[in-house]
């Protein structure tokens, strides 16, 4: 096991306790993805407390993960013993290790798949590349709106062109009456 003391040498001193907190506090509640604990940061209480309301991009959170794994994977270890020993959870010490080692393998797999999904600097959040440019978003933009309106238009000449078609009846069946 790597002493929780190893976690000093992974980072700089000035964040190596933000970088552990985030990283374990998003394991432990599943969210495992460098961009979910992105979004994470910006969008949750609990998150940006930990991170002391930073939100680092992704691929700092995966090059972080990289390069410190086993210094992770103690420091997982030893919050599981803590919590263990404090009666919160029920597991034996091949479970833990098992865990540890399934949790960062599926938070790397999870990485490469969205990197093969959305690049490996794309982000959920990029625009299309169709409209990654002010000029090609304002005229699809105002393409659409042009389509929007005439689908109005359309839809007001055919309920004028019912309702007089309505009263056209209406006045041809009482001169029929009369």
């Amino acid at each position: 096991m790597v002493p929780l003391c190893a976690v000093r040498m992974v980072c700089s001193r000035s964040s190596r306790s933000i970088r552990s907190r985030r990283t374990l506090y998003g394991y432990t509640t599943g969210v495992r993805s460098s961009r979910a604990i992105q979004r994470r940061c910006v969008d949750d209480v609990a998150f940006r407390f930990l991170a002391a309301d930073q939100a680092p991009d992704f691929r700092s959170l995966a090059r972080f993960r990289r390069r410190h794994l086993d210094a992770l994977a103690g420091l997982f270890l030893q919050s599981l013993h803590l919590a263990q020993k404090l009666g919160m959870v029920k597991m034996g010490r091949v479970a833990l290790d098992a865990t540890a080692a399934a949790l960062l393998a599926d938070a790397e797999a999870t990485d490469a798949a969205e990197d093969r999904a959305f690049g490996v600097d794309g982000n959920q959040a990029d625009l299309p590349a169709e409209l990654g440019r002010r000029e090609k978003r304002l005229a699809k933009l105002q393409a659409a709106r042009a389509q929007i309106e005439a689908e109005a238009a359309d839809k007001a000449r055919r309920r004028a062109e019912d309702t007089e078609r309505r009263r056209q009846q209406r006045i041809g069946s009482s001169d029929e009456q009369a």
